[in-house]
């Protein structure tokens, strides 16, 4: 069995944040995105200061996550990537279909489970949080997270504690 792999991530980065970011990247040894989308692109998404990532991988790549944790580090809003992973069965049809939103803030990584719907041409489009397993690991997320998500779904989160604030 083999899979298909598609990661998004999308991010305006200030002009006065760009040079303490292209600096804290040089030392960091597991921030991992130029394998992703080659050296070249990644470093003029980096010049620009607009991180424009849609690719498709035959392989999980396991940094994504991490690498959105380290950008964070150095950037002082969320930076939000998708995944979206397919598993395949040897006739290549979808056994199995997961997507992820990864959230960075401060150094910190939070990954939480989407819905997903199928465009007309197939194509998995992620949606929003998958609430039911979202309250699942309600107790795990940190506080900023569940006061975001609180404020995000005050409806459907509305019963659960979000923490000290």
């Amino acid at each position: 069995m083999g899979g298909r792999y598609r990661y998004l991530l999308e991010h305006s980065i200030a002009g006065e944040d760009l040079e303490a970011l292209r600096s804290g990247l040089e030392d960091e040894p597991h921030f991992r995105l130029q394998e992703l989308v080659g050296k070249g692109p990644l470093e003029r998404m980096l010049e620009e200061g607009e991180l424009a990532i849609d690719v498709a991988a035959g392989a999980r790549f396991y940094a994504f996550g991490p690498s959105i944790e380290i950008l964070s580090v150095y950037l002082p809003e969320y930076v939000i990537g998708v995944e979206v992973a397919e598993t395949l069965d040897h006739g290549l049809n979808r056994r199995r279909v997961e997507c992820f939103r990864y959230i960075g803030r401060r150094g910190e990584l939070v990954t939480v489970p989407l819905e997903y719907a199928l465009s007309l041409e197939r194509e998995i489009v992620p949606g929003t949080e998958d609430l039911p397993r979202l309250r699942q690991m309600w107790h795990q997320l940190p506080t900023w997270a569940r006061v975001a998500y609180k404020q995000t779904y005050v409806v459907e989160l509305g019963d659960l504690d979000a923490g000290p604030t």
